[in-house]
């Protein structure tokens, strides 16, 4: 039978324990809520440096194109201006022209020729396409650029037109035209260059070589793909209009957006334009949302774990602390 002095002995241990699992509770409760908060931050973290990343890549491929049309504009601008120092349309004598401007730009430049007022090649580098055909005689009055020309006269900066599938070169590119005037001013011929845009991909390949989660896609202003991880996509000039993560930035400066890729993916996407003479392409860079997630979440982990193995330590001692004080 328990005497009264074991009672209060007994009743003295029950406080101390009671005590002991208030005090963990109390000292668990902060951990948990850190442990919370910590995991939002990570999440937070995890995107912002996906995000970063995204527009960094995003804005050096933009860049690089853009500079690839820009540089493909002055150089039709600049044979323009020579066409009409030479003042004539002799082939041969334009030929060695079109040949020598076009020489440090391949494969960039896919092809480069200069034609007459009816929008009849005269002069053509490379002579021959890939079948073997003749690439002078080649009527591209049915062009847009062509018809913009005849429109105005030819008046201001070289003219960039869609990007579209090449009569000649069998793959997407776009064709840039500027206009040479005669003695009197008059519309007298043109030059065009086309830039071979799967030259481009490579490029892209090794900007992003690093970093084989991100993804690559660049359409035109009408939202047709000319570079696109699947090889597919882009030799059919696929049309990704229709996704609402494909449509152009609202902002010049690009943004970040969240949206599903044409194969159903959940991604996360930075978006910049490329606004070079008013050409209005979309370069997209994004990766899985899931595996995004998948980073924060093992950051998460070894947070959780530094904390339980922490609360568990303390736990121990405390338990430790109230063994030592029940026996004495």
């Amino acid at each position: 039978m328990e005497t009264p002095q074991e009672g209060k002995q007994q009743g003295k241990r029950d406080l101390r324990l009671y005590s002991l699992i208030f005090l963990c509770l109390i000292a668990a409760l902060p951990a948990v809520v850190f442990g919370y908060l910590q995991g939002k931050r990570w999440d937070a973290a995890a995107k912002a440096l996906a995000d970063r990343q995204a527009l960094l890549v995003a804005r050096e491929i933009a860049t690089e194109i853009g500079r690839q049309v820009e540089d493909n504009a002055r150089v039709m601008e600049a044979l323009a201006q020579l066409v009409e120092i030479r003042g004539t349309l002799e082939p041969a004598v334009l030929q060695k022209m079109a040949t020598a401007q076009r020489a440090p730009f391949i494969p960039f430049s896919s092809l480069m020729y200069i034609a007459d007022a009816k929008g009849i090649a005269v002069a053509y580098d490379p002579p021959f396409d890939k079948f073997g055909t003749p690439n002078v005689g080649t009527d591209y009055s049915d062009r847009d650029y062509y018809k913009e020309l005849v429109r105005t006269g030819g008046t201001g900066p070289a003219i960039i037109g869609p990007v579209r599938m090449g009569r000649r070169a069998h793959a997407p590119n776009v064709q840039t035209a500027a206009a040479a005037h005669d003695a009197q001013g008059k519309f007298w011929a043109f030059t065009q260059g086309s830039i071979d845009l799967t030259t481009v991909q490579p490029e892209v390949e090794q900007i992003i070589a690093g970093t084989p989660d991100l993804k690559v896609v660049v359409t035109s202003k009408e939202g047709k793909v000319f570079i696109h991880p699947d090889k597919n996509a882009w030799e059919e000039m696929r049309d990704l209009s229709q996704y609402p993560l494909f449509q152009p930035p609202r902002n010049s400066d690009g943004e970040i957006r969240s949206g599903v890729d044409e194969a159903g993916t959940a991604v996360r996407a930075a978006v910049i334009p490329i606004l070079q003479r008013g050409i209005q392409w979309q370069v997209f860079v994004y990766q899985p949302e899931a595996l995004i997630n998948a980073q924060a979440a093992a950051a998460q982990r070894q947070t959780w774990t530094l904390l339980g193995t922490a609360l568990s330590t303390g736990f121990v001692f405390a338990g430790l602390v109230f063994w030592r004080g029940s026996r004495s």
